[in-house]
């Protein structure tokens, strides 16, 4: 057997050379959120985007809107679609800022402002997730590197942008996308067997040991992430539901301390266990949110407060586009769908603390304004979040020593897959899925993973090529660069790995 099974198991692949790699990713996605940001610079130097009823209520409709028309599709969309509608959005964005810098310059009435807005933060929203799709089949450990690098990118851009008045940003949000561009042709140029070896290791995102499901622990994540949100939410209101305005000097300590954490995130990527890493930093996140609730009421200056909330913030943000790979990589219908669903949910938070600021501004003036009433909801809802996490722990440690369950018919749907009805289906899809883990530790692409499956599944390349629509002598490239990314030299090799590292 080849070995790269046997020796030394805690390899680890350069860091240097895997960002380098991931270069492109990195800079793409960075480059995306700047551009995002650019389409309301105002809200560069607060605490809180300050989104109207009307615009967040059109972004999440138009959001539906695109998920229903992926559902009724029914199918993954092919690279072409993928890179097409990648295209589609990223224009959209581009004549969006070019529309609000001249609706700025030339006195544009606010509902077409409002509407060219609209069209932009959707559009950017779908060009994060077409980096979210191309990150989805990278282990854990990378995506948390590759994440973590562009949110860098977007702090220290941000930074620089907050010196500048606000109606220029909105063509240097143009050239953010222009940059993006560039990134999408260099990404595709790479070869996936210039991929630095991955770590040998069976950790996925959000499972122990292998023995609790991926979906359902992720289901509970999202649950947790949305409470967190909320808090959060009413923190960077506080305390009268108005976002703060930041001084140059708190801006400048935002971008310091979130580059800091996001620093610390990259160098542990390849420590310990990703569900691990994503409770810690669940738990630093109410520590944070806590703190700064502190800092507000026991300070006279909000500035304090709003740096610490605004710079856990960024980390919180992270973590969701964490999230939203990892639902991203977890089912078999379109990563977009996903990706959509998972941003609904993230989304809830800004309409019920926005609901709970105008209910409490009906019924008595400043009643959710004053910092006593303030601080008691925001701690309630840290509360709340903290036992959740408590009570998840608890489920998993007891649940630890049990053998797996099959997923209910409720995530089985979600996932799109239908229950089996014999047991070679229930090998081939359990097959399926030790082969999709390996290829998130190789780098596999995804034709890759699906030759990889059925070549381990016993099929000859001339079957493999006839169930795939390619040709044999393609089927036969994608092999040896299989076993060029794996170090391994057959298929036995192939088994055997999956033997000791499957779950």
């Amino acid at each position: 057997m080849g070995k790269s099974i046997v020796k030394d198991e805690e390899r680890r692949p350069s860091l240097s050379a895997l960002v380098v790699y991931l270069l492109p990713c990195i800079l793409g996605l960075g480059f995306a959120r700047t551009a995002q940001a650019a389409l309301s610079p105002a809200t560069i130097m607060q605490s809180r985007n300050g989104f109207s009823d009307l615009s967040m209520s059109f972004r999440i409709i138009a959001m539906i809107v695109i998920l229903a028309v992926l559902f009724a599709y029914g199918k993954q969309l092919q690279k072409r679609q993928v890179n097409g509608f990648m295209l589609i959005n990223l224009f959209a964005c581009m004549a969006s800022l070019a529309g609000l810098f001249l609706a700025e310059v030339l006195g544009g009435p606010a509902p077409l402002c409002e509407a060219i807005y609209i069209v932009g933060i959707v559009a950017s929203v779908y060009t994060l997730f077409y980096w979210f799709r191309r990150l989805r089949d990278c282990n854990p450990a990378t995506v948390i590197v590759a994440l973590c690098s562009a949110r860098i990118v977007y702090e220290a851009a941000t930074a620089l942008m907050a010196l500048a008045d606000h109606t220029p940003l909105y063509l240097v949000g143009i050239a953010f996308l222009l940059l993006e561009l560039g990134c999408i042709h260099w990404s595709r140029r790479q070869r996936p067997q210039d991929a630095p070896s991955a770590p040998l290791s069976s950790d996925n995102y959000f499972t122990i040991d292998g023995r609790i499901q991926d979906m359902r622990l992720l289901l509970f994540a999202i649950l947790s992430c949305f409470l967190l949100s909320t808090a959060y939410d009413l923190i960077k209101s506080f305390p009268s539901g108005t976002a703060i305005d930041l001084l140059p000097l708190t801006r400048w300590g935002v971008a310091a301390l979130a580059i800091g954490l996001l620093v610390i995130g990259v160098l542990t990527a390849f420590k310990g266990k990703s569900f691990t890493k994503v409770v810690c930093v669940f738990v630093g996140l109410f520590i944070g949110g806590a703190a700064a609730i502190l800092l507000f009421a026991f300070s006279d200056s909000l500035q304090g407060g709003a740096l610490l909330v605004t710079a856990c913030n960024s980390l919180k943000d992270t973590l969701k586009w964490y999230i939203i790979v990892a639902f991203m990589s977890l089912g078999k219908r379109d990563p977009y769908i996903y990706a959509a669903l998972a941003w609904l949910v993230f989304q809830s938070p800004v309409l019920v603390d926005t609901i709970m600021w105008n209910i409490a501004a009906a019924v008595e003036p400043g009643a959710l304004g004053s910092e006593i009433t303030g601080t008691l909801v925001t701690l309630l809802l840290v509360l709340a979040a903290c036992g959740f996490i408590i009570g998840l722990s608890s489920v998993l440690t007891a649940q630890h020593q049990e053998e797996p369950t099959q997923p209910s018919g409720f995530i089985r749907s979600l996932i799109g897959e239908e229950r089996p009805v014999s047991m070679g289906q229930l090998r081939e899809e359990a097959t399926a899925e030790e082969v999709r883990k390996m290829g998130r530790t190789f780098l596999l692409s995804e034709r890759e993973v699906e030759v990889a499956t059925l070549y381990v599944l016993g099929h000859t390349q001339s079957s493999i090529a006839e169930e795939l629509c390619v040709s044999k002598t393609t089927v036969h490239t994608h092999i040896r660069h299989i076993y060029e990314k794996t170090e391994m030299h057959s298929r036995q090799d192939l088994l055997d790995y999956l033997k000791i590292y499957g779950s």
